[in-house]
């Protein structure tokens, strides 16, 4: 560009000066592309739907989450919803998963989760279950959120009102859970109360 500047005004510039102008714009292509590079990735993320999770810790019965524990819970936390969502593309943005330790949970598994509409999941897990928190993140969690997410999804538009109403909406998301996560909860196993193989 500095060459067909001095090629159109008869203005021969230094060397030296053309040097330190192609040095400064190649800066300021690098820079920009940079920042392209950037904001392209940041709108991708958004459309693919990650970051899209809050998982939130709380304090209770005395026991905090270690570094560790935290990072495996938030990471399994985005990767599923990002899986859920291939498959329950109405499941609602902004999903918030709180998280707290506790002992009133199911004793086969050492977790237990519920929903608050529309966009909770509610994760207890009792830190004293065999192979600590970490074992039961990486045994249980991405099955339970499935399941739950399932709930948050057939809550939109399905409104229980009777026993039967809920039996049917606890046997969808178990065989989601079982089919998508390939776990099955000693409750989603055939031959169960009354199943047949």
């Amino acid at each position: 560009m500095i060459l067909a500047l001095d090629a159109l005004r008869g203005i021969s510039f230094p060397l030296q000066f053309r040097e330190n102008c192609t040095r400064r714009l190649r800066a300021t292509i690098v820079a920009g592309l940079r920042r392209f590079t950037g904001a392209l990735v940041a709108v991708m993320c958004a459309a693919c739907g990650t970051h899209d999770t809050t998982v939130e810790f709380y304090f209770a019965d005395g026991y905090r989450f270690s570094p560790a524990e935290r990072r495996a819970i938030e990471q399994i936390a985005e990767s599923t919803a990002v899986e859920a969502r291939r498959m329950l593309p109405s499941l609602p943005r902004g999903l918030v998963i709180g998280v707290h330790a506790g002992t009133d949970v199911i004793p086969e598994t050492g977790e237990t989760a519920s929903t608050v509409s529309p966009a909770t999941v509610i994760w207890v897990v009792n830190p004293a279950h065999e192979g600590g928190v970490l074992a039961v993140v990486r045994t249980w969690l991405r099955a339970t959120l499935l399941h739950e997410f399932h709930h948050l999804v057939r809550a939109q538009t399905i409104t229980s009102t009777s026993l039967m109403d809920e039996v049917i909406t606890e046997g969808m998301a178990t065989v989601f859970e079982r089919d998508v996560a390939g776990v099955s909860p000693p409750w989603g196993k055939p031959g169960r109360i009354g199943l047949h193989s």
